[in-house]
């Protein structure tokens, strides 16, 4: 019997809110980085995929300059993956045997979650998750069962 097991963790991506329309900065650019008032980020008990973050610690620049918010101000949501495997070989004869095994990527099927809609001037969706992450085995768990015949 063979075993395998890999276990990815990763701290979410530093993120920067933005907004979308007027030309404060009087550059021809649309959009751009928001001012920041406050932090920002909310405790880590108080996240959910409906509120992220508080969008009212942001806010559209006034004409004549930019916005002061530094990238990756905000913290998006972490990753977590095990991924299990469970192999065994029988041996047929000298030269031919046969592998049975079963994978699973995400194995607890821990929800990752996407980072959340970072722009402040649509106040419908702006600190929202709608997505969730697959990169690196972190979707939905997926299992494989497999025989493989060497010769």
């Amino acid at each position: 019997w063979q075993t395998s097991a890999t276990y990815i963790a990763q701290t979410g991506e530093y993120l920067t809110p933005s907004f979308s329309g007027a030309d404060p900065s009087n550059t021809n650019v649309i959009g751009g980085v928001a001012d920041r008032i406050g932090d920002g980020n909310l405790p880590k008990e108080q996240r959910t995929i409906n509120r992220w973050f508080e969008a009212s610690a942001f806010a559209v620049p006034p004409n004549g300059r930019f916005g002061n918010a530094g990238r990756g101000v905000l913290i998006g949501p972490g990753r977590h993956s095990l991924s299990l495997g469970l192999f065994k070989s029988f041996r047929l004869h000298e030269r031919r045997s046969v592998r049975v095994q079963g994978t699973a990527t995400n194995a607890f099927n821990h929800p990752n979650f996407g980072n959340p809609s970072l722009n402040i001037s649509v106040p419908a969706a702006v600190t929202q998750i709608r997505s969730i992450q697959s990169r690196d085995f972190g979707g939905p768990r997926q299992v494989m069962l497999a025989v493989r015949f060497e010769f």
